[in-house]
């Protein structure tokens, strides 16, 4: 493995040169924060890279970047015992989880005393967990819902539907004309939607919150602790949690408020793409540093599968880009570059033989005209599969799928 760090460079070309060892496929940096009561580990985060979080009553669970999940925290009713395969969602209610397969499907698991796992046929878009009961979107538009039934949870409004949030025996909803639905119980006003449109919707234990299409924040229900006492500014994400409130700002900073017993409101400096909230304890998937524009040649990006000769030099050429569209040229932002032999098994990948290649050893080097990194990979001599992992110092990874004869 090679780790490049404290590195400088020219206005031209800078290169690193160094031996290119075979090692184990480093891990990637943390992307998940948590805070708050930590009594059953839910801020014991697991490593790697996300693209989704859900937290509970006092599990979490979390979708990672190839699809699978993971969950972690209190596990009385095996709300953590997470299946195999593949989700584009979740959804992790009091002591129970859903999660929402690419073909549509949903599969649920944990408590279900009143059937709030036992998932309905059919194909949905969105999901949402409350604490005994569930809900979920059709591919038409429409909702259905299963679990609790109280407090006038079965009176599902009619109509189609964007969004939907799942709280303490009531639901809120995003309606195709951007305009709320609020159903159950209403002992605080939580399902008293105010008028207007909107584009996002959290649903706590008896408050609610909803961000309207000019990205500012209104509250409305239980108010115990100030959670409705929402701060100024423009929003795109909320969560809420038992009389606490969380949101992430236009500019991926975090912003909590409400009851702060267990420091679930001490929202953590940095920038965000995603924020949860459980019962007492926040969630949030940190922002990316860079956007990676794919590899630009000779080497491509999965699915295709790259062909060459064993013992030649192969050149990646890639570019970065930070939060305001600059240009970033520093090495250190490259953590680290490792390959890893596979078996040969790519399926019905399309493979592209490599044309170009380079000279010399494993090197990494930045060209200030083009704007673009260069990695020379100087490939192994025995013939067979191989990964290439690239490795970003904000934890973010790409591969690279190769077959050497």
């Amino acid at each position: 493995m090679i780790t490049f760090s404290n590195l400088t460079q020219t206005t031209r070309l800078v290169a690193l040169c160094a031996g290119f060892l075979l090692g184990p496929v480093i891990a990637p940096a943390q992307t998940l924060v948590g805070w708050g009561y930590n009594g059953d580990g839910q801020n014991n985060v697991p490593p790697g890279t996300y693209t989704a979080i859900a937290a509970g009553d006092g599990h979490n669970l979390a979708l990672r970047t190839d699809g699978t999940l993971v969950g972690w925290g209190f596990n009385s009713q095996g709300q953590n015992y997470v299946p195999g395969g593949t989700y584009t969602a979740i959804a992790a209610g009091g002591n129970h989880s859903l999660a929402l397969k690419a073909d549509g499907t949903v599969v649920g698991w944990g408590w279900n005393f009143y059937g709030q796992t036992h998932v309905p046929p059919g194909t949905y878009t969105a999901i949402a967990a409350g604490y005994t009961h569930s809900l979920a979107i059709k591919t038409d538009g429409t909702l259905v819902g299963w679990g609790e039934n109280c407090c006038g949870l079965s009176t599902i409004p009619q109509g189609t539907y964007t969004a939907i949030a799942a709280g303490v025996g009531y639901n809120l909803a995003i309606k195709t004309d951007g305009t709320l639905a609020g159903w159950g119980d209403n002992s605080y006003g939580q399902t008293n939607v105010p008028t207007g449109t909107y584009k996002a919707i959290a649903a706590g234990f008896f408050h609610s919150l909803a961000i309207k299409t000019d990205g500012t924040l209104i509250g409305w229900g239980e108010n115990c602790c100030g959670q409705m006492t929402v701060p100024q500014g423009t929003y795109t994400a909320v969560a809420a949690g038992n009389s606490f409130s969380l949101a992430l700002k236009t500019d991926g900073t975090l912003v909590g408020w409400g009851y702060n017993g267990y420091g679930q409101t001490n929202a953590p400096a940095g920038t965000y793409k995603a924020v949860s909230a459980g019962q007492v304890n926040g969630l949030a998937i940190t922002r990316p540093l860079y956007t990676f524009s794919g590899f630009l040649g000779a080497v491509n990006g999965p699915p295709t599968v790259n062909t060459g000769k064993v013992g030649r030099t192969y050149s990646f050429k890639f570019r970065l880009t930070n939060s305001i569209g600059a240009a970033v040229s520093t090495l250190s932002a490259v953590r680290s570059v490792t390959y890893n032999p596979v078996a040969c098994n790519f399926g019905a990948s399309p493979a592209d033989a490599i044309e170009a290649e380079a000279t010399g050893n494993s090197s990494l080097r930045y060209d200030s005209l083009d704007n673009q990194y260069i990695y020379n990979w100087a490939s192994p001599s025995q013939p067979g599969c191989y990964v290439l992992l690239l490795a970003l110092d904000d934890g973010q990874s790409f591969t690279a799928w190769f077959d050497l004869k």
